[in-house]
């Protein structure tokens, strides 16, 4: 083996191919390996990436043993029907299988039906909380690592309790809630019991009858928030609080041709983070077929609330829930 000779120009031209010669331009990890024999420009591609397919010039290329060659009209419509992956089932960086917490794996396990005897890596595998080769995804590390936000820095929920029906700063209470998405969902349900106390309201009678809005209300609209949210967004889940309502704010809006009615008809199902959503439905924490939010709405108005407003607005989804229950 023979080093090179000038090792900064080999890293300039590699850069600029992985930038200008690829269409998108190709993310690439150049790192200088020292041998004896001299320097050796190690080239690593990410073995995922949304942008994939990537084209050469004019040309598309897939790999064929030891060698490059351009694909075929069946290979390429096969790339391009493959290149749909989702951003929660890629590898989480700087995430390595110790990074999972033996304690959540053992809880998700035992909380899921009969495994008929599956190992536990198989079933992760299953989950997609890993990779084949046993590197926890986004999934994984926001299910079941201690401190997800190592990995996501902005997967993390705010919830604030303003006084009054405005923003201001005169707040009742502010947490930042951490850990794992169930520990962030679980936190959340807590904060807005606490401070949506139950509305008074008098019967024929003249008898006081109080209502709370249902604690499944309040676990559905958080873990759809949670679940729904784009993650590659800088930015958090917000729950605002106020005397007269209470406002669920999450990156990222509806998916393909989703509109804020077929959400309120149901069963319309389009998840932008699958393998997190099916693992929170299999822990029982949401539904699985677009039928959650039928079902808070029908729990609401039975409860004497008005129905969830949803609004779309600046690539965020925002749900506002009226604490006033009418007489």
């Amino acid at each position: 083996m023979t080093g090179l000779d000038d090792i900064d120009v080999a890293q300039r031209t590699v850069a600029q191919i992985a930038r200008d010669s690829c269409n998108p331009a190709l993310r690439v990890d150049l790192d200088v390996l020292d041998f004896d024999e001299g320097p050796v420009l190690h080239v690593a591609v990410p073995g995922f990436l949304p942008e994939r397919p990537f084209r050469g010039d004019s040309r598309f290329f897939v790999r064929d043993g030891a060698m490059s060659r351009e694909a075929t009209s069946e290979e390429l419509k096969h790339l391009l029907h493959g290149s749909t992956a989702h951003f929660d089932e890629q590898p989480a960086p700087r995430a390595n299988r110790a990074d999972l917490d033996p304690v959540l794996i053992a809880e998700l396990v035992a909380r899921l039906p009969s495994r008929a005897r599956v190992q536990d890596e198989t079933l992760l595998r299953a989950l997609r909380a890993i990779t084949d080769d046993g590197t926890p995804t986004l999934a994984g590390v926001l299910m079941l690592s201690a401190e997800p936000q190592r990995f996501v820095i902005d997967a993390y929920v705010t919830a604030v309790r303003f006084r009054g029906v405005a923003m201001s700063r005169d707040l009742v209470d502010r947490k930042e809630l951490r850990g794992t998405v169930v520990h962030q969902l679980e936190q959340a349900v807590a904060f807005l019991e606490l401070h949506t106390p139950a509305s008074s309201s008098s019967s024929s009678g003249l008898k006081r009858v109080d209502r709370r809005i249902p604690p499944d209300v309040w676990r559905e609209v958080v873990a759809n928030a949670l679940a729904h949210r784009d993650y590659a967004v800088p930015s958090q889940v917000r729950i605002f609080v106020f005397d007269d309502r209470v406002e669920v704010i999450n990156p990222g809006g509806l998916l393909n041709h989703m509109t804020v009615d077929s959400i309120r008809l149901g069963g319309v199902s389009q998840r932008r983070n699958p393998y997190l959503a099916n693992m929170l439905h299999r822990l029982g924490y949401r539904e699985d077929m677009g039928v959650g939010v039928v079902h808070m709405i029908r729990e609401l108005t039975e409860a004497g609330y008005p129905e969830p407003e949803f609004e779309v607005r600046s690539g965020e989804m925002r749900v506002t829930l009226r604490l006033e229950a009418p007489s």
